[in-house]
């Protein structure tokens, strides 16, 4: 996990919860209204009430909103405009302690055989080494695929979330006239990039929710 990745998702945490409050402005109010009056364990505990009432009970989507009443403290124009802030790591990323692949090989090189055939072999060799270094360490690999316009994806996510839209309901709305199953993916995406759990693909505006699995550690 690079830094650069942390910061992306971060972002993108921030990215859904703006899109979310366009979408239901209600959302960023009543954070605002009931959050900024609080503080210490109260403002905690307002938090969590809202995170109920919107049905968002992500551990991440706590934190953000205690940063982003963190900086409406201290800065009018952002809480004026409903500006929000994600949750900066609580460790140095420096000092994650990160899974080492090491790779060796010896193959005899059969000139009759062909470089081809050589190099196929060899490639074949990293691909299960590294096959087995991911069930060692329990890699995730879904979780790495992103949707190719995340913005879209994150607003189609705070649709079917925050609205209760199903995907055929999303897919009639201006700027999203894809197939189905391109929807489902696409927003299937955006909720494992930033750790959000899913409606029921049948039933999305039912109250289960779907627990996608990612691979974001807590410091998010």
């Amino acid at each position: 996990m690079t830094v650069r990745r942390f910061n992306w998702v971060r972002q993108s945490r921030v990215d859904f919860l703006q899109a979310a409050q366009k979408i239901k402005p209600e959302l960023g109010e009543e954070l605002r209204r009931y959050g900024l009056p609080s503080e210490g364990k109260d403002r905690r505990k307002v938090i969590g009430e809202w995170q109920g009432r919107f049905d968002l009970p992500e551990e991440w989507v706590g934190e953000c909103a205690w940063s982003t009443l963190a900086m409406w403290d201290r800065y009018p124009e952002y809480r004026d405009k409903l500006v929000w802030f994600g949750t900066p790591p609580s460790r140095n990323l420096a000092e994650i302690e990160l899974p080492i692949f090491q790779y060796t090989v010896e193959r005899p090189f059969d000139a009759q055989l062909g470089f081809e055939w050589f190099k196929r072999t060899v490639h074949s060799a990293l691909e299960e080494a590294l096959e087995a270094f991911g069930e060692r360490h329990r890699v995730d690999t879904e979780s790495e695929r992103h949707p190719r316009d995340l913005s879209r994806a994150l607003e189609c996510l705070a649709l079917m979330r925050c609205k209760q839209l199903s995907i055929e309901q999303i897919r009639k709305l201006p700027g999203h006239a894809r197939d189905r199953t391109a929807v489902w993916r696409e927003i299937r995406a955006a909720a494992r990039f930033i750790g959000l759990n899913l409606p029921f693909r049948d039933s999305p505006g039912g109250k289960g929710l779907i627990s996608v699995p990612i691979s974001v550690p807590k410091l998010l």
